[in-house]
């Protein structure tokens, strides 16, 4: 995976290897790599393993976040199939800032973490109202961690 996290990949579609049962990713590039995704052998003795250790959210059936977790939303939705989306971002370390500069990329200080929920419409004939009729699809997080990002 730490080739995959540096960027510079044309990542065009990820296989299972029927015969390991392996998870392969496929680079579209002048090198046309096959890379395989492994287990961490040493992973963090603190990794949360459960939504509710990571102590984003107050409260797992509302999706109520703790203090200093900030919602947001992109200016531009994306579609994904047909999903809700709630997203959050926390800085641990409050004198930290986002760089943003005009012509480089952002940078974002250690420890950052950003979450993204899923929420998934199960009855498309009649329009969702305060969250009914919904089933929670997902929610992920990312960990800002000196340029290694686990999901």
């Amino acid at each position: 995976m730490s080739a995959i996290r540096l960027g510079g990949n044309d990542i065009v579609d990820f296989e299972l290897d029927a015969e390991t049962g392996e998870i392969l990713v496929l680079e579209h590039s002048a090198s046309g790599r096959v890379m395989r995704i492994t287990e961490e052998t040493n992973p963090p003795a603190n990794y949360p393993l459960t939504l509710s250790e990571t102590g984003v959210f107050a409260d797992l059936s509302d999706l109520s976040p703790n203090p200093g977790v900030v919602p947001y939303t992109p200016n531009l939705k994306f579609w994904f199939d047909d999903a809700d989306k709630s997203r959050w971002f926390v800085i641990p370390n409050l004198i930290d800032t986002i760089g943003y500069p005009l012509n480089d990329p952002w940078t974002f200080p250690e420890g950052m973490v950003w979450i993204k929920h899923f929420d998934f419409d199960l009855d498309r004939s009649a329009p969702i109202f305060f969250g009914f009729d919904q089933s929670i699809l997902s929610t992920s997080t990312l960990l800002e961690e000196s340029f290694k990002c686990q999901v």
